[in-house]
């Protein structure tokens, strides 16, 4: 009998721990709301969880802030050499199945919500290129020409005036020794000598006409051929060269005239654009070169100077993102319910070690108040 008696505390003992620790675990998120009857509020309710949402909303952003999402912890991430090979990598293999894609240009443009057509891109280079060009104009219309060249500029239009006289002399000298040149001269010679008369028709019979282009031709190949000839050609370009250098902006725009800029500016968009242009691939518009020295020189820059731009300006960052703000928001706005399940699938196995340590604990007590009552009696 006093076995039994034993037996049946260690078993009530057991149930009572195990049941209250059980009861404690789920009172941590539930009832997930305040309970009422009538007007007064039961107690313990809603659950400790339910309750302090709002202080464990603004610990957690707290403890984020200062102890997880850092920007000392994002500055070594940004300076950590693997981040920026990873970088670099990725780029480059998007780059890479954007290049070998052979989606056409507007395919690629209308996949981030740009439509266009080769009009209006037409169009609008035009109006840019226009804006531009009388902006520019404007700015600078009482400026020469030569404000806009260096001297390396100047020194190679020297050379360069040197090349064209000699390239011009050959080509004159082609010119004027071949058979179109001796039927100008003819003609020359006729309309001059015709109007001088008796005198003109005169020296025209005794020597002919002909005769005269014969003898007229050689001397002119011959000097064009000479040195004085191409020093000649190569004062008047010179002379032509520095009056251009002084003309001033607005001058040079009434001499190309508004319509020919205006054409100008037409066909580098034409040019640019043709018919159809939108619809190739990208392997029509770059050559491999461009996208190689894309990945290899230009794409390891601009991931340097943007970690190192994103580095100087991480405090600032962190403190616009505000992510303290963030992280309560979205704790406090985050399911009790889903909370709940979140952290039993986590910590299920220890809850229920819990729940049996109660019970473990509860039997013991229980055995040790058998024991008492068996003695006392």
């Amino acid at each position: 009998m006093e076995f039994l008696l034993v037996l049946f505390m260690i078993i009530i003992g057991a149930l009572i721990g195990g049941i209250t620790n059980s009861i404690a675990i789920k009172m941590l998120f539930r009832p997930y709301e305040a309970k009422y009857i009538g007007k007064w509020k039961v107690p313990f309710t809603p659950g400790l969880i339910p309750k302090r949402r709002e202080e464990l909303a603004k610990q957690l952003g707290r403890m984020v802030v200062e102890h997880l999402l850092t920007p000392e912890g994002m500055k070594k991430r940004l300076e950590n050499g693997n981040f920026k090979k990873h970088a670099l990598d990725w780029v480059t293999k998007e780059t890479d199945k954007l290049y070998y894609s052979n989606q056409s240009l507007q395919s690629i443009l209308h996949s981030v919500g740009l439509e266009i057509t080769e009009d209006q891109l037409r169009a609008y280079i035009h109006g840019f290129g226009k804006k531009k060009v009388q902006g520019l104009i404007e700015k600078n219309d009482d400026r020469v020409l030569r404000d806009f060249l260096d001297d390396d500029w100047l020194h190679k239009s020297e050379k360069g005036i040197n090349q064209l006289s000699t390239y011009i002399q050959k080509a004159l000298v082609q010119y004027i020794g071949g058979p179109e040149a001796r039927q100008k001269i003819l003609e020359v010679i006729q309309a001059y000598l015709g109007g001088k008369g008796f005198f003109g028709n005169m020296i025209s019979s005794f020597l002919g006409n002909d005769g005269l282009a014969d003898n007229i031709q050689p001397l002119l190949v011959q000097y064009a051929e000479s040195e004085d000839g191409r020093e000649m050609l190569e004062r008047l370009i010179s002379k032509e060269w520095e009056k251009l250098l002084n003309k001033k902006v607005r001058d040079i725009t009434d001499l190309v005239g508004e319509e020919l800029l205006d054409k100008a500016i037409h066909t580098i968009g034409t040019s640019l654009f043709p018919n159809g242009r939108l619809n190739q691939p990208l392997t029509d518009w770059l050559p491999k070169a461009i996208p190689t020295m894309f990945n290899n020189r230009i794409v390891p820059s601009l991931i340097n100077k943007a970690a190192d731009l994103l580095i100087g300006r991480m405090d600032v960052l962190f403190q616009s993102l505000k992510i303290e703000d963030i992280v309560e928001a979205e704790v406090a706005s985050f399911p009790i319910r889903r909370v709940e399940q979140l952290v039993l699938n986590i910590s299920s196995r220890e809850f229920k070690m819990i729940t049996y340590l109660g019970a473990l604990l509860g039997g013991m007590i229980g055995l040790i108040q058998g024991i008492f009552v068996l003695l006392l009696s």
